[in-house]
């Protein structure tokens, strides 16, 4: 399933870097460390993961789409856009989660407004997608732990009933251990 979903973002980015005849698309996740390198890259070459030396991750917070034009007031990350030949920057957030920064090299040619809507509308669907795969990996890892516990309790109650069958000394304590045993192994590895 996460490979159709993976093609079908791939497709959506494929077609908005034709529809504006775009250089490069990459897409970034947030950021985290020193170092920062695509996750997707349409058009462009893989690069070395770019080594920032100037405190960037102020742009898990930044709330705007930047562009050449607008970047005065943002020279901290002029080294960064200027190393993957990024002319426009956008942030993928949703409900003030950052994403990570789907980033876009037109060849420096002005950008349109048009561009930056239809670009806004990427970024939603992005975000989105970012946030059903979250709520994905939530859903199994509470799956698990309902299985696990699911599994604990029927060692419980098997244990019970050896109890109540009145079974010999000797076997009832050996299904007690190796049910203990079990559910112990689970809750280490949990």
């Amino acid at each position: 399933m996460q490979h159709s979903l993976t093609q079908e973002v791939h497709q959506v980015l494929y077609h908005f870097k034709s529809l504006f005849n775009y250089k490069s698309i990459y897409l970034f996740p947030d950021i985290q460390e020193n170092l920062i390198a695509p996750i997707f890259l349409i058009g462009a070459q893989i690069k070395e993961p770019f080594n920032h030396q100037k405190k960037i991750s102020w742009l898990n917070f930044y709330q705007d789409v930047l562009t050449r034009e607008n970047l005065d007031n943002h020279l901290s990350i002029a080294d960064f856009l200027k190393y993957y030949d990024i002319d426009i920057l956008y942030p993928i957030r949703e409900n003030g989660n950052c994403y990570g920064f789907l980033a876009i090299n037109n060849d420096t040619r002005k950008v349109k407004p048009i561009e930056l809507r239809i670009g806004d509308l990427i970024v939603s669907y992005l975000a989105s997608f970012w946030r059903n795969l979250e709520l994905l990996k939530d859903a199994r890892e509470a799956s698990e732990k309902t299985q696990n516990m699911v599994e604990e309790i029927t060692d419980l109650l098997e244990i019970s009933r050896a109890l109540e069958s009145g079974e010999d000394i000797q076997s009832l304590l050996e299904s007690i251990i190796e049910k203990c045993m079990k559910v112990m192994n689970a809750e280490s590895a949990s």
